[in-house]
């Protein structure tokens, strides 16, 4: 039988306890949004929508990995979201 070996292919960023005041639920959300927002950037399309707040931080760090101009923006009113909008590469 073969050794099979995985590694995280890229960082989560939330090795210091970001996600500690969340629920699971709300956890696994962010987790999918990650993932969709992550095959969106590897595209090199541009990317226009809304995203939990609680994700933006993640959100920079994955366009800065990637070199990806990007834009967040507050809704007025609405402060668990944000509007992220990355221009194609």
């Amino acid at each position: 039988m073969s050794k099979v070996e995985y590694e995280c292919q890229e960082p989560f960023d939330i090795d210091n306890g970001e996600l500690d005041s969340f629920s699971r639920q709300e956890c696994f959300t962010f987790g999918v949004e990650w993932g969709m927002l992550r095959e969106e950037l590897d595209t090199g399309r541009a990317v226009q929508r809304t995203i939990h707040a609680a994700n933006s931080e993640r959100f920079q760090k994955m366009c800065e990995r990637r070199g990806r101009e990007f834009r967040l923006e507050k809704i007025e009113g609405y402060d668990e979201w944000i509007n992220a909008t990355v221009e194609a590469m």
